[in-house]
């Protein structure tokens, strides 16, 4: 199955997601204090569900992520002030990016989706030490709402 298809039916799984996530209010306070219960049975139910509708937020973030466009593709730059810049797009700390990374021990490589964090040396891929980000190739996909996702 082509990926372009998988994505289609993904997309379709996340339509029911948002609305059960709409249904029990989870889109607006990210609980479920809005659910009645009458017993412990109840609590447990509502519990458990509290859970799934987290990380059913958590597959629809994604989803809608994958889902947008790539607008650029490029190089990260370091700026003067040591940050790594992409066009007008700066990353810092918990900038969300994705990056193509090579692995030369196998001659492969892969997109790949992390975070940029900082400490005393510098910036950095969280996961990816060792991966130098000047001069790495990211790309950037079409805005909804902020970067992060």
């Amino acid at each position: 199955m082509k990926s372009d298809v998988l994505l289609n039916h993904a997309m379709l799984l996340n339509r029911d997601i948002k609305d059960f996530l709409k249904v029990v209010s989870y889109d607006k306070y990210s609980c479920l204090d809005m659910v009645e219960t009458n017993s412990l049975n109840d609590e447990l139910i509502k519990s458990e569900l509290e859970r799934v509708a987290e990380q059913l937020d958590n597959i629809r973030i994604r989803l809608n992520y994958l889902n947008r466009p790539i607008t650029v593709e490029g190089v990260l730059k370091c700026d003067i002030n040591g940050r790594y810049s992409l066009g007008d797009f700066e990353y810092s700390c918990a900038s969300s990016i994705e990056f193509l990374f090579v692995d030369e021990e196998d001659d492969s490589s892969q997109w790949i989706i992390s975070s940029v964090e900082g400490n005393e040396d510098g910036y950095y891929i969280k996961g990816y030490k060792k991966v130098k980000m000047e001069g790495l190739t990211v790309r950037r996909r079409e805005i909804e709402g902020l970067y992060n996702f």
